[in-house]
């Protein structure tokens, strides 16, 4: 389990009307590190919670706590006075009864010295097992003195720590991204006109010259076989005679 706050949203699960002793306190006050000559703890931090003069007090709502867990709260300390103080509880909520203390630590005059500095505070919930409680800040700080508290978390025995943080890291992802160009599909309409060179057999045309050649009529008398009448004679005779008048 993990539960952080930053005061970058105004005061998140934070509220001062869930149990008595906060109902008499005054609330926190949400400030701007821009108003203060104060660099932030953070890059990313630009809010914080302080008290005023007199008791101030917050509380988370109730969450279930697991004991060995680790409650730790990042601070600034310029004391001006000896009663300036921080109280920093886990609380277990007991139903019809007190609720118990289980965890305290604090921001204190006697930690601060002459040179304030941000520091954090490390409370370590003793035990084994589970309940269902809460967390309590309390204090107050002269006019003069300047009591900050930039953020907090709870980590859980079985939660990793490097994942619990206040301020959420931007993650820089480095990704190698193949572009493939896809180059557009020209249709072109290719008419493709096919001359089919049909080589005709080279038919060489002979003419037969019918060639008349003149052949010699012959004309072949074949003996009549008409039988001339025979002359008598006496005809014959005087045929002659006629002949040679």
């Amino acid at each position: 389990d993990c539960l952080t706050e930053n005061f970058e949203n105004g005061f998140g699960d934070f509220r001062n009307t869930s149990i008595q002793f906060c109902r008499s306190q005054l609330m926190w006050t949400i400030g701007r590190y821009s108003t203060l000559n104060i660099q932030s703890p953070h890059p990313r931090s630009t809010s914080f919670a302080t008290v005023q003069p007199t008791w101030t007090c917050m509380t988370t709502f109730n969450f279930m706590i697991t004991r060995g867990a680790t409650l730790e709260v990042t601070g600034y300390l310029l004391s001006r006075n000896d009663t300036d103080v921080v109280w920093v509880e886990v609380r277990q909520y007991v139903v019809g009864g007190s609720d118990v203390q289980v965890g305290l630590g604090g921001f204190t005059p006697t930690q601060s010295s002459l040179v304030p500095s941000w520091r954090t505070l490390r409370i370590v919930i003793p035990g084994t097992g589970r309940f269902e409680g809460y967390i309590k800040l309390w204090g107050r700080a002269s006019a003069r003195s300047v009591l900050l508290i930039d953020s907090l978390r709870y980590i859980a025995p079985s939660y990793d720590k490097d994942l619990c943080l206040p301020y959420k890291v931007p993650t820089t992802t480095t990704s190698t991204t193949t572009t493939t160009t896809r180059a557009p599909t020209t249709t072109t309409k290719t008419t493709t006109t096919t001359t089919t060179t049909t080589e005709l057999p080279t038919t060489i045309t002979t003419e037969k010259l019918t060639t008349t050649t003149a052949t010699p009529s012959t004309t072949v008398t074949s003996p009549s076989t008409t039988q001339t009448p025979r002359l008598s004679l006496t005809v014959l005779l005087v045929k002659i005679k006629k002949f040679f008048r």
